[in-house]
């Protein structure tokens, strides 16, 4: 039998709004000072929640089974999913930035990360099922093998098929 894989993807929440938890959670304690205690643990569990909800993914290898879920003081909650429409193991490359954006509408980019993400594909691959995001490419190499021998699919390079009416479509656009 073998273990059931579990990663934590992302933040629940925007990195500001986390900050706003925090917050949150600190004015429970001027509330708790004021000896209104019901709403000082809304505050904690509202402030808590939203600093540190996480999504992440489950997955049985025995049963070809996933569970994407959010989680939350050790609850993890969402279904499992049959894997089987799935056939092959991909790493896609992304940019995640925070923008925040001011009242006269200015913007100002705060952070910008480059992640690799491992994803089960389909045989279109446009079926796409996020399994872990790391910030290393050589890690991410390296566990994409290790996740190869485990689920028994085929690393392949993303390249998803092109319908005739998306080329239709293109062919009309240049014209």
């Amino acid at each position: 039998m073998s273990k059931i894989i579990d990663n934590k993807l992302e933040r629940l929440f925007t990195p500001s709004m986390t900050v706003g938890g925090y917050l949150l959670m600190g004015m429970s304690l001027a509330v708790f000072y004021e000896g209104v205690y019901f709403a000082g643990l809304l505050f904690i569990l509202v402030g808590g929640f939203v600093s540190f909800a996480n999504n992440g993914i489950q997955i049985n290898p025995d049963s070809m089974m996933s569970k994407q879920y959010i989680g939350y003081l050790g609850l993890r909650l969402g279904k499992w999913k049959s894997m089987e429409q799935y056939s092959y193991i991909t790493i896609l490359r992304s940019r995640e930035t925070t923008t925040t954006f001011s009242r006269s509408n200015r913007a100002t980019t705060s952070n910008a990360e480059l992640f690799y993400d491992i994803t089960l594909v389909d045989k279109t691959h446009r079926q796409k099922l996020g399994i872990k995001r790391v910030k290393d490419e050589k890690q991410t190499i390296a566990d994409a093998k290790e996740l190869v021998k485990i689920l028994g699919f085929e690393f392949v390079k993303y390249n998803p098929e092109v319908s005739e009416q998306t080329r239709a479509r293109r062919k009309r656009g240049r014209a």
